[in-house]
């Protein structure tokens, strides 16, 4: 699993065009490559063709982020988990990962922003 900090949401963990198909498949689940290529042109502008689609939910099956939903041709997919659950599992995988790593500078990390953290809280933020 690969993390970007330089991104948000699920693009920490996805490629611009795995999160393009991802968000296309929790807005319209059970789409075809045709229709998930066109809900990524509809919302961004951004054309590809249905053979760059393949490539990307073949990839994403292969990961298990995506289901493969059979009988009938063409191929329906969706995701595994919806946005909330996907997020959730990730952070919960990258902050294990981290964990692993270097407990104590997590740890660290964690304490100097509880008070932050905190007041946000109570600020409603």
């Amino acid at each position: 699993m690969k993390f970007d900090a330089k991104h948000n949401g699920v693009r920490c963990w996805l490629g611009s065009l795995e999160a393009q198909v991802a968000e296309a498949l929790w807005d319209k689940p059970k789409s075809t490559v045709i229709e998930i290529a066109q809900h990524i042109s509809e919302t961004t502008g951004q054309r590809y063709n249905d053979t760059s689609i393949t490539t990307i939910v073949d990839r994403m099956t292969r990961k298990k982020n995506l289901m493969r939903r059979l009988p009938g041709r063409p191929a329906r997919y969706e995701m595994h988990l919806d946005e909330a659950e996907f997020l959730r599992t990730h952070i919960v995988a990258t902050i294990a990962a981290l964990l692993e790593i270097d407990s104590e500078v997590v740890f660290k990390y964690v304490d100097a922003h509880r008070a932050v953290w905190r007041r946000e809280r109570e600020c409603g933020r």
